[in-house]
């Protein structure tokens, strides 16, 4: 009695089984996929895994147990330089039973990124006085996003999707504010990333497009991610920075910024090692104008705030253009966790509520907004899974449902 009962056909499989040993036929490509993507999620390879196939407890050689230490990897590592050798590695690993079985006298492996969060597998196994060379393109961290890691602070992992939406600013009448003097839960150290589309209609040179803290106000140590539409293309976007009333970082940068045209904008501010980082579509750029750059201290996590609109709401300094998926950690994330949520452009596509190719998800990430996905007078409202809930509650000026658009950035 068999429990599995193979049947070569004339068209299809590319291992046949003679005298009950593998042998090639015409590709190999199935097995070798199977062997790298097919097994269990949670099995590492280890011995002693408690997440391993029962199955592979039957099994006394390696070659004939079902492992796949490539899928672990690509769901639970990074995107770093040293994180695709590991993959290489590990693809080795996975494949080195064909030489083992003696199916194939040998198999190389090369691994290497294409495109954001995508890595691409060249395989080339030499067997039966043959060369047979294929390539698998797969998502990394695609697992991570679909089982996604609950946050240590609420519930974040209902999937998330803005409907192709977000909330567009005029200039000189339209702000959310929030004025409560809430705790925003960052003081000294933080990212703060806005997906904007600036409007080339616009002609203020210093509309807010958010300002946790008031600048009017000495008390509180303000930020502020400007926009500035009508100086040089360096100064297109500015970050002030203030301790009290004083500002201690007065940053201007732009590389190729375009009007109507969607940017993932903003920072990062580590205040122990006094490091101000500009980031601009997932990469790091540098400022072309530092007209204040001193060390600063900031301790006020209570402020008031403004969303398009400085806190002061004041209505000649509003921002002008669409505004989607407003985002906040009270951590300074690094280069690599911000161009996997910069997810190739797709700011619709991507939750930052779960671990995805660089970044991982955490209880660093404290306020989270949508704009465009409530209505009045929730405009300003949090995010659903935002850790936060800080409410931009007051809706200045003109802005209303109307001023919801059927407009997000897709990769």
């Amino acid at each position: 009695m068999s429990d599995v009962f193979l049947k070569q056909i004339a068209q299809g499989g590319e291992i046949t089984y003679v005298g009950g040993a593998p042998k090639a036929t015409d590709g190999l490509e199935v097995a070798a996929y199977l062997s790298l993507f097919g097994g269990n999620y949670d099995d590492d390879g280890r011995s002693n895994s408690r997440l391993a196939y029962w199955g592979n407890l039957l099994e006394d050689e390696e070659r004939f147990k079902l492992i796949s230490r490539t899928q672990h990897l690509l769901q639970t590592i990074s995107l770093t330089t040293a994180n695709v050798q590991r993959l290489k590695q590990a693809a080795a690993a996975d494949l080195a039973w064909f030489i083992e079985g003696s199916i194939a006298s040998s198999v190389e492996v090369q691994v290497s990124v294409t495109n954001v969060n995508r890595v691409r597998f060249d395989i080339e196994i030499e067997a039966v006085g043959e060369t047979r060379r294929f390539t698998f393109t797969e998502t990394w961290g695609a697992m991570a996003a679909a089982f996604p890691i609950a946050s240590s602070v609420g519930s974040v992992v209902v999937p998330y999707s803005s409907g192709g939406k977000s909330l567009r600013f005029d200039q000189d009448s339209d702000g959310l504010a929030h004025i409560t003097n809430g705790n925003w839960g960052i003081a000294n150290e933080y990212t703060i990333l806005v997906w904007v589309k600036p409007d080339s209609s616009g002609t203020e040179t210093t509309g807010s497009i958010l300002s946790p803290g008031d600048p009017g106000q000495g008390d509180e140590d303000g930020i502020q991610l400007i926009g500035n539409f009508q100086e040089a293309e360096d100064q297109q976007y500015r970050i002030v920075l203030r301790e009290g009333a004083s500002v201690f970082k007065d940053y201007r940068f732009g590389t190729g910024i375009l009007n109507d045209s969607w940017t993932l904008v903003g920072f990062s501010w580590n205040g122990a090692s006094d490091s101000l980082v500009c980031f601009q579509d997932g990469s790091i750029v540098t400022p072309g104008l530092t007209p204040t750059d001193n060390a600063g201290t900031q301790t006020d996590a209570a402020r008031d705030g403004g969303l398009g609109i400085h806190a002061q709401e004041i209505l000649g300094f509003c921002w002008v253009g669409l505004i989607h998926n407003v985002m906040m950690w009270n951590l300074a994330l690094n280069e690599a966790n911000v161009f996997a949520l910069f997810n190739g452009g797709d700011g619709d596509g991507f939750n930052p509520a779960v671990n995805s190719g660089g970044y991982t998800q955490s209880s660093a990430q404290v306020q989270w907004w949508l704009p465009g996905t409530k209505l009045s007078p929730n405009l300003g409202a949090s995010a659903e899974n935002s850790p936060g809930s800080i409410d931009f509650t007051s809706e200045l000026g003109t802005i209303d449902d109307t001023h919801i658009v059927n407009d997000a950035p897709t990769g």
